[in-house]
């Protein structure tokens, strides 16, 4: 059974309301479906600017002291809405790692 980490993110408050719960409802609905076993999931209510972000980091602390196969969230916009360069690095530390990168709108990146 794969491990997952579910990440979920809104920009503000005002969009928290019940954005993040509905991300969370819906990543849980695939990891189910998957069999996939989920270790962790991360809230963040920041913007995107860039990925210096609580729940950024905390993806990697959770990687650093747990077997994790896949981070998975809603879209890609979720991880971040900085630069494609920025995002690669992300998503490039993480595949090092033999850990995959799931955005559910995108696919397997």
């Amino acid at each position: 059974m794969k491990k997952v980490i579910l990440y979920c993110r809104v920009a503000s408050s005002d969009q928290a309301n019940n954005n993040l719960d509905i991300q969370e409802q819906g990543l849980r609905n695939f990891a189910k479906a998957h069999n996939y076993e989920v270790v962790e999931v991360i809230k963040e209510i920041e913007s995107g600017a860039n990925l210096d972000r609580p729940g950024i980091n905390k993806i990697f602390e959770t990687t650093n002291h747990h077997k994790i196969d896949m981070v998975i969230a809603k879209n890609m916009s979720r991880y971040g809405r900085c630069s494609a360069s920025e995002l690669n690095s992300f998503i490039k530390k993480l595949t090092e790692k033999g850990i995959e990168v799931i955005a559910l709108a995108e696919g397997d990146l």
